[in-house]
């Protein structure tokens, strides 16, 4: 077993469910279902009421689009390019630079997944719909497998760390202000 390989994720899913299936239909007693449903639970998946494995929170391979028309990621590169130039002789630069790779990739997320850019949004905003085109932004989450909210702290904490250079910019610290 490949788990790794969505076809294969799959066909263990098809496994899984024949075997709450069964349960249901031999009635089987006992806290059987809740020691299944809890980890498919944690895993975006669901046991309806009919015994069928659905997806509550559809894996990303599944809601992934056609990325052949990606806009050319040069931009992404040439700010990668300034930072590792500019980190140690021009510090201004490489906050600058952070800040538009940042922004960069948000619109190239965006672009993407076909959706409309305002070139005008500020950073905080871009990174707020590229997390959600991606399904990444912290309210799409469920508690972790450790039953807590870590994993939406660690969202929550990837948008921060973006507006907080954005914000580290445009308080002087960071080029591009004229």
């Amino acid at each position: 077993m490949d788990w790794s390989d969505p076809a294969h994720v799959d066909r263990a899913l098809v496994v899984f469910e024949e075997l709450v299936l069964h349960g249901v239909r031999e009635g089987w007693q006992g806290p059987w279902m809740d020691e299944i449903a809890v980890p498919l639970e944690r895993d975006g998946l669901g046991i309806d009421d009919r015994g069928r494995i659905t997806w509550v929170r559809p894996p990303l391979r599944s809601r992934a689009q056609d990325l052949s028309g990606l806009r050319d990621p040069s931009g992404i590169l040439a700010e990668f390019q300034r930072i590792t130039r500019d980190l140690a002789t021009d510090p201004a630069g490489a906050i600058g630079s952070a800040k538009q790779l940042i922004e960069a990739t948000a619109k190239t997320v965006l672009l993407a997944r076909g959706l409309a850019v305002d070139e005008n949004a500020k950073v905080p905003a871009l990174v707020e719909q590229a997390q959600k085109a991606l399904f990444l932004d912290a309210s799409f989450t469920t508690p972790g497998p450790d039953g807590t909210d870590a994993v939406k702290k660690i969202l929550d904490g990837v948008a921060a760390i973006a507006v907080g250079v954005a914000e580290l910019r445009n308080h002087g610290y960071g080029t591009g202000h004229g």
